[in-house]
């Protein structure tokens, strides 16, 4: 295995590819993530705003319910192509992470380009894991509700049980299938199941504690900036606004911040990738 794909080296390499590119993939971002706040904004503001001017009551909520459905409908529309457009992030930011690994040089017009040919594929590559991820939550919560007519000790054991499908199994599920857009974007002849049983079969044994890690260390990364973020942030508010609201816009703000986090994420998982197949 080559130096760079060491560890902390993948780790290191991922956030010089995040700073030294921070610009060009700050642009592709920024739309996606604007539109999801306009989106988010149309589906609440009216309730949140007719409820704090009292003028949303029992007595008047139907002359006020088609412009509230007309809001939600409109916001949830955007929301999700703007959500979409997001999640089409992955694989060209694997693009960019892969040239940037090979020639340092990035060419984000053309991802688009590419990324537009392979969309639809794409989606069918996502609702393999995502269809397994809901048949375990499926079963947690039938088991949850099967434990609710069980004595004590069985009960408590089958509640057990029901955490573990409902919560340790899509984690683990969620770590097996890191490595999803890095082989669907770079191993493009794969059928959309056969992507997910690579990913599955890639992130086995150590190299699923090195994901983990290397998930959990930016994670914690991504907490701390949260908390710095909703500190500078929030003392401002807390001045010119105060109270209550300047608590939740510090942490709406601070969490969409959160979101342009995307390309160090994917970064290192292609870095993380690339180290296996070159073994």
């Amino acid at each position: 295995m080559e130096k760079k794909y060491l560890f902390w080296n993948i780790l290191r390499n991922s956030f010089a590819f995040y700073a030294k590119n921070f610009n060009k993939l700050f642009k592709v971002m920024f739309l996606p993530i604007f539109f999801q706040i306009i989106g988010i904004f149309l589906c609440l503001f009216p309730v949140f705003y007719l409820t704090s001017t009292n003028k949303l009551t029992a007595d008047t909520i139907y002359s006020y319910l088609l412009p509230i459905l007309i809001c939600l409908v409109v916001g949830l529309i955007i929301y999700c192509a703007a959500f979409w457009k997001y999640l089409l992030l992955n694989c060209s930011f694997v693009y960019a992470a892969n040239d940037y690994d090979e020639s340092r040089d990035l060419y984000m017009n053309i991802y688009d380009s590419k990324v537009l040919k392979i969309q639809s594929k794409y989606i069918k590559v996502l609702l393999w894991p995502a269809l397994y991820i809901f048949l375990f939550i499926l079963a947690g919560i039938a088991l949850l509700a099967f434990s609710f007519s069980l004595n004590k000790i069985p009960a408590f054991l089958m509640g057990a049980l029901a955490l573990v499908v409902l919560i340790v199994a899509p984690i683990i599920i969620s770590l097996k299938i890191s490595l999803l857009a890095q082989i669907f974007v770079l191993e493009p002849d794969l059928k959309p199941i056969e992507v997910m049983k690579k990913s599955f079969a890639m992130v086995r044994g150590s190299v699923f504690f090195k994901v983990a890690g290397m998930l959990l260390i930016l994670s914690v990364l991504s907490l701390l900036l949260q908390f710095v973020i909703a500190i500078f942030v929030g003392i401002p508010l807390i001045v010119f606004v105060g109270g209550d609201i300047a608590s939740k816009l510090s942490d709406v703000i601070s969490s969409l911040i959160l979101m342009f986090l995307l390309p160090l994420y994917v970064s290192s998982m292609t870095f993380m990738y690339k180290s296996l197949i070159t073994k």
